[in-house]
């Protein structure tokens, strides 16, 4: 599961679009054979190429986001409806087997009290069972309430992450235009507002790590597996009484 997360989906989902841009407007900032002192003078169409190229990309990736969650949604509804598939056809042999073995059982008693005692053990080991399946599918759904969210949130937090990424460029760029119109020097105002962009795109790829959905989903993991073991704990016990006062019935140890 672990690799629903990786940075093939995390990491390109957002940051392709962004790079672009940014290289480009840093190209455009330091490669330019124009003196550095005409920043101020070339601030106005190189921050308007600058968000030109920003906005578009951001629409398309947007949608594609939009695709993406979707596509991890269904691929992960069809695996658990294999799982549910395998789970059910396991679980319907394992109560043919059961009931071939109480036939098996009621026609070796051969007195009425054994017989009842056949019939209470047939109720309470299908009650054990029946317990023991409710617990694990209730496991099983919160797990996967669980990670669903966590996908989610993972989605929703690259949305909010690149929105703060342009808002934050933005501002940059705003106040790069007031130092230049305040003749604050232009290599000044250039090299703010590269700093200004590196730094925010380098929160922003802090952001998308994978290192807290992770963790979040090992507990996840965690969880349902004591779940899970404790509802075949539980399991083992309630078979373990029933086996004994069965045995109790036909004078077996």
């Amino acid at each position: 599961m672990t690799s629903q997360f990786n940075r093939g989906m995390v990491g390109m989902l957002v940051l392709g679009a962004i790079a672009s841009p940014f290289a480009a407007f840093a190209q455009t900032t330091t490669n330019t054979r124009l003196p550095r002192n005409n920043f101020c003078t070339r601030l106005a169409a190189d921050s308007q190429k600058l968000l030109n190229g920003f906005d578009p990309k951001m629409d398309g990736r947007t949608e594609k986001r939009a695709e993406n969650e979707k596509t991890r949604l269904d691929k992960l509804a069809g695996l658990r409806t294999g799982w549910d598939n395998k789970r059910k056809e396991n679980r319907d042999t394992n109560t043919t087997k059961r009931d071939t073995r109480f036939a098996a059982l009621m026609q070796k008693a051969d007195t009425d009290a054994k017989k009842a005692a056949v019939t209470a053990f047939e109720t309470a080991v299908n009650a054990a069972v029946a317990k023991r399946i409710a617990a694990v599918d209730a496991a099983v759904q919160a797990h996967r309430d669980g990670v669903d969210n966590l996908v989610k949130t993972k989605f929703t937090s690259l949305d909010s992450g690149a929105a703060t990424l342009k808002s934050t460029i933005d501002a940059a760029i705003a106040k790069a235009k007031t130092d230049c119109a305040n003749n604050v020097a232009p290599q000044t105002v250039r090299a703010n507002l590269i700093a200004a962009a590196k730094a925010a795109q380098t929160i922003f790829k802090q952001n998308r790590s994978d290192a807290e959905i992770k963790t979040q989903l090992q507990a996840l993991n965690a969880t349902r597996k004591s779940a899970v073991d404790a509802a075949m704990a539980q399991f083992k016990t309630d078979m373990e009484a029933a086996t004994a006062a069965l045995k109790a019935a036909f004078g077996t140890n």
